[in-house]
């Protein structure tokens, strides 16, 4: 089966919306959700229109057309909570940088484990390039998100809290040969 990384359209909407939602880790404990990795928030067609007008959604398709995985890219940190907290962080760290949001970033549970997330920032990186730094947010409690997002490459740049839940800051530099082995 071949998956095809592009950026999202309107059409790719609910299979987006449904990966990202499998992806909450619902009805989990706090440690299985810790060890299969979760996403947080929740998302609608709306936000997601939003977010197709910057940068965009990168979402890898397979042969169906299906939506397997998910990685969304920002230029402004939506208001409120971890995002606009990442917001605040980046112009205390980075303000010399221009830099774009990445994430969240999901892959469907049937397609976990088969090399998908390297082409998918390798995706991601391509689309962010003239940036010259990515960032991400990740609870300090999901260890599968930080597992693979250090095994990729991304460097951890600190933390930050919100309402007494602790977040690790990812970056990356986009546009580079973004070469992860997950």
């Amino acid at each position: 089966m071949t998956i095809t990384f592009r950026l999202s359209s309107p059409g790719d909407r609910a299979g987006v919306l449904a990966v990202l939602a499998a992806s909450r880790g619902e009805g989990l404990s706090a440690q299985e959700r810790a060890q299969q990795g979760f996403v947080q928030g929740s998302f609608t067609e709306e936000m997601l229109a939003r977010v197709e007008a910057g940068p965009g959604v990168v979402v890898g398709v397979d042969d169906s057309g299906a939506v397997v995985a998910v990685a969304m890219t920002m230029t402004q940190t939506p208001a409120g909570g971890p995002p606009a907290s990442l917001g605040l962080y980046m112009r205390r760290h980075h303000d010399d940088k221009r830099w774009a949001m990445y994430g969240p970033v999901a892959i469907a549970s049937s397609h976990r484990g088969r090399g998908l997330m390297r082409p998918l920032l390798a995706e991601v990186s391509r689309r962010l390039d003239g940036y010259e730094l990515a960032a991400g947010f990740i609870d300090a409690d999901n260890a599968k998100s930080m597992a693979v997002h250090t095994a990729v490459g991304m460097t951890v740049d600190g933390y930050f809290t919100v309402n007494a839940r602790r977040f690790a800051v990812v970056t990356f530099r986009p546009g580079e040969n973004f070469s992860p082995t997950e």
